[in-house]
């Protein structure tokens, strides 16, 4: 006899997939975009050019995510005059304090996320926002191009609601994979003929182009866009202090809760640290993102409670994207499962070896000619891994002089996000 809960676990699977394939639908594009449309009409007051004056940012997601931190800091640092920051949660993202006077904050929580019906309010706020502003700007990373479809949907409504207003509107930063739903690869072709898009590395460049959207601005994520420092824990600079001394060198090791929720290679990791420690390399434990959920502090944690922690060090508290600037500088390598970590490290010349997830590090790496730094999150990566780590550690200024070669026109492309008019 086939139990209760195994019908209802049956039929739940069967209607999110239902759901799913409604998201991918062309035509379920085109529902949202209308019902966004009309949601907004009542709150569509819009001033002449003349009396705008703030410009509208609907911010990253935040909660806990130090790249979703870095390129909100990054976009605020590159951005002149006074913002309106779309928010997720009161919580979400932090304002620097030297921008907490020329902000105003809005929390919308079901602008992205919410369903038809439950989005009308926030919709409607928005739509007033984008009504008083010059210009709307939408960072994409990677939740543009799919992988939920119903949230990237919603992001690129945005930006037609925006046009709708007589705001100009960008879409900062993205990347874009092979297997983008049908329905955010329609509206996009859309989107790109109200706003500025700009793609943040040439594999999605390439997408794009293949999928017939144009124009588009060819760039590279914000973050190259943004260098600071920032003075770190007692403990920690200790620490990195007393391994200079000792002349040991430091590599930084992040294990990503995301790609942990999705597969064990607890065994590939315990292997990369007993590595390290034959090497006489000491090992410092960096946690990129710390909430529930997908926290890289709880994957870390699984490592070290196999290895010990002996004289290395464990990073428990979350660090602002300019310590991790500071952290990476005093680092021989990275090595990383989070994407903007590796960014940050490669802004100051830091190789970093990184795990490629969802199709976007490729890309990242293509534009430093440096795709031997790519390792596949899969059972026996420790063998690759180690791989690209010996070949750092055999000839860094080799590796950074090559990064750095590459880092001007890098950060000539991020800048292009931020640049009037763009460019075609």
């Amino acid at each position: 006899m086939i139990s209760i809960s195994r019908v209802r676990t049956v039929a739940i699977g069967r209607a999110k997939a239902g759901v799913r394939r409604l998201w991918a639908s062309p035509a379920y594009a085109k529902l949202l975009v209308l019902h966004d449309r009309v949601a907004a009409r009542p709150a569509s007051r819009v001033l002449p050019a003349e009396r705008r004056d703030r410009v509208v940012l609907v911010s990253p997601s935040g909660r806990g995510n130090i790249g979703d931190q870095a390129m909100f800091e990054a976009i605020l640092a590159n951005t002149d005059g006074a913002i309106d920051i779309v928010l997720h949660s009161s919580n979400s993202l932090r304002v620097p304090v030297s921008d907490l006077h020329r902000v105003r904050l809005h929390v919308l929580p079901r602008l992205v996320r919410g369903g038809l019906i439950r989005r009308i309010p926030d919709v409607r706020s928005f739509a007033a926002l984008a009504g008083s502003a010059s210009e709307v700007m939408v960072p994409g990373a990677d939740t543009i191009d799919g992988g939920h479809a119903h949230a990237s949907l919603a992001r690129l409504s945005l930006v037609v609601l925006a046009h709708d207003a007589g705001a100009a509107a960008r879409v900062q930063g993205f990347s874009w994979s092979d297997h983008v739903p049908a329905s955010v690869t329609t509206l996009m072709r859309s989107v790109a003929k109200r706003a500025l898009v700009f793609p943040r590395d040439p594999r999605a460049v390439e997408r794009l182009q293949a999928s017939h959207v144009a124009p588009i601005t060819p760039a590279a994520d914000v973050v190259f866009s943004y260098r600071r420092e920032a003075d770190l824990s007692a403990d920690l600079q200790s620490w990195l202090d007393s391994q200079k001394e000792a002349g040991r060198r430091v590599v930084a090791l992040n294990v990503s809760g995301f790609i942990a929720r999705n597969k064990d290679l607890l065994d590939e990791y315990v292997t990369v640290v007993s590595h390290l420690r034959s090497r006489d390399v000491s090992v410092l434990f960096v946690p990129h993102v710390l909430r529930a959920g997908d926290s890289d502090l709880v994957a870390i944690r699984h490592v070290v409670e196999r290895v010990g922690l002996g004289e290395d060090f464990l990073i428990e508290n979350q660090l602002s994207p300019a310590q991790v600037q500071t952290v990476a500088r005093g680092c021989a390598c990275v090595i990383t499962g989070r994407m903007h970590f590796a960014i940050m490290s490669l802004s100051n010349a830091v190789p970093a070896v990184t795990l490629a997830t969802v199709g976007k590090v490729e890309g990242l790496y293509d534009m430093f000619s440096l795709p031997e730094l790519v390792v596949q999150p899969a059972p026996g990566m420790a063998e690759s891994i180690v791989n690209a780590l010996e070949s750092v550690l055999a000839d860094r200024t080799s590796f950074a002089s090559t990064i750095s070669s590459s880092l001007g026109r890098v950060q000539e492309l991020s800048a292009r996000n931020f640049d009037a008019g763009g460019s075609h």
